[in-house]
């Protein structure tokens, strides 16, 4: 079945413009890891594959720096010493994890800041007029005060019909994987789009 991974994580998790970032893992298989990769895609773009060593007891890969505002997706590769393959998201391209670079919408001088990070597409897809209403959760990172990151989650839109057809009144929903609930606790958590987390969306 290829190599199982635990320990997940981006360093940093919201880098400057031009700061490069490393994706580290843990990765293991009784027969052996042949070799180990991270893909990654910049706003939408190709994917671009780097190789990754074992530093410490974990594997790690670098994604160069990248504009402010960036988009980038990734997930990592594995190899078992017979030629199986698995990923990490186990969606491989199809999962969403990924990080922002710094835009300056962040406000660390309130309460709490959350930033849900998804693809443009994922985005726009949800803003159709004809998918308003539906429930379809799709797939984000949510980066929680600029430094716990919750990777591969769900994203829906909730509230009224009224609402969810307001720019200035959508709230969202999001569904966390088992294994890394928001805090350790919630599953799912609900958001209001009001004062300053409006703003930041609307940006």
């Amino acid at each position: 079945v290829g190599p199982t991974y635990s320990e997940p994580a981006h360093a940093p998790v919201v880098p400057a413009a031009g700061e490069a970032v490393t994706v580290s893992v843990r990765a293991v298989d009784p027969d052996g890891i042949a070799g180990m990769d991270v893909l990654y895609s910049v706003s939408g773009g190709a994917w671009q594959t780097n190789t990754m060593t074992a530093v410490d007891g974990r594997f790690q890969g670098t994604i160069p720096g990248q504009v402010a505002s960036a988009r980038v997706q990734f997930y990592v590769q594995g190899r078992d010493g017979l030629g199986a393959i698995s990923t990490w998201p186990a969606a491989g391209p199809d999962s969403r994890a990924m990080y922002r670079v710094e835009d300056g919408y962040a406000d660390l001088s309130t309460l709490h800041n959350l930033r849900m990070v998804m693809t443009t597409a994922d985005r726009d897809a949800m803003y159709v007029n004809t998918e308003l209403l539906s429930n379809y959760r799709r797939g984000g990172t949510v980066i929680y005060d600029e430094r716990l990151v919750y990777y591969d989650v769900g994203i829906r839109l909730k509230g009224s019909p009224f609402g969810r057809n307001s720019g200035l009144a959508r709230g969202f929903n999001i569904a966390f994987s088992v294994d890394r609930p928001f805090r350790g606790v919630h599953h799912t958590v609900s958001i209001e789009n009001s004062g300053t987390f409006r703003q930041m969306l609307a940006k």
